[in-house]
């Protein structure tokens, strides 16, 4: 697929990083624990996996594949509840929209210093002026919506 194509569908699901902060948020509140809620979130997207695996039956990999992987391939759905957790903590108390501001300020930051040095595998891309200054309107855009 063509890169703006691909960036096209990026914005879109991003699109529902609210929906998806807010319903969360919200059962955290119902709960009175993010941890509960998380668990919950993330139970119903991996029922919501399993029930696509079960229908378009992908060859899975060997076991001896999987064990020859570092380990550090395996933490991203830790990372993903340590997000999803800090949205439900945070949300109700500053606002959606600053928690996913400084959210993807943080990673707009973090990705640059990942595209320049090539980490975890990613494509090289190396910090250049428009780049920081994209970092840096981020953190103008959060100044700007924490101020709202």
């Amino acid at each position: 697929m063509k890169t703006l194509t691909l960036m096209a569908i990026a914005l879109l699901v991003g699109g529902v990083l609210p929906l998806q902060s807010a319903i969360n948020s919200r059962l955290g509140q119902v709960l009175s624990h993010p941890l509960q809620a998380s668990f919950i979130s993330f139970l119903g997207g991996t029922i919501g996996l399993l029930a696509v695996l079960t229908l378009i039956r992908p060859e899975f990999p060997s076991p001896a594949l999987i064990r020859s992987q570092p380990w550090h391939l395996f933490v991203g759905g830790l990372l993903g509840a340590a997000y999803v957790t800090m949205i439900i903590t945070v949300a109700p108390k500053i606002g959606i929209a600053n928690t996913l501001t400084a959210s993807i300020a943080g990673s707009i930051i973090v990705s640059v210093i990942f595209d320049h040095f090539g980490l975890m595998g990613m494509p090289i891309k190396v910090i250049n002026l428009p780049r920081i200054i994209g970092s840096a309107g981020m953190l103008i855009s959060l100044f700007l919506i924490q101020k709202g």
